[in-house]
């Protein structure tokens, strides 16, 4: 999506276990002068995605800023895509709904360990988890869902 839109936002807030990691659109521009929707309404139940490339940085076609919660593996993914575009149904590709995916995949895993979290501790844990670097956090899979199953506990 390209602007802030009220419907998309009211169906986000609706229910209260949803949970939406958002990719940003791919302009390389900061996320805080031209704000992505819906990765930029800041829901507690959501998660701004942006993409990283193999070297653990930022993707230089990905948004960055202050509303771009955590980056994510978002190069050369491998995908379904449709016979068309690869006779084999496979392909790989970037983007930040590429690294979407991980972040998403990785709250199902946590819920999967932790079925009580809620939307937002999931983000919490997610971002508190992560690793910053270079002024950016990059999804810890691992320490993510390790901290859900022991979530009783303080998340170092």
């Amino acid at each position: 999506m390209f602007g802030h839109s009220s419907s998309v936002l009211s169906g986000l807030e609706q229910p209260p276990g949803y949970f939406s990691g958002c990719g940003s659109r791919q302009l390389r521009s900061r996320c805080f002068a031209h704000p992505e929707y819906p990765a930029a309404f800041g829901l507690p139940n959501e998660i701004s995605v942006g993409a990283a490339t193999m070297n653990r940085t930022r993707a230089d076609f990905s948004n960055f800023g202050k509303t771009v919660d955590v980056f994510a593996p978002g190069m050369m993914v491998l995908s379904t895509v449709p016979f068309q575009i690869s006779p084999s149904g496979f392909a790989y590709l970037r983007g930040s709904s590429m690294a979407a995916a991980f972040v998403s995949g990785t709250a199902a895993l946590m819920w999967e360990a932790k079925p009580s979290l809620t939307a937002s501790e999931i983000r919490r844990i997610v971002t508190d988890t992560s690793w910053f670097s270079n002024g950016a956090r990059y999804i810890n899979i691992g320490r993510a869902v390790e901290a859900a199953a022991n979530s009783d506990e303080t998340v170092p």
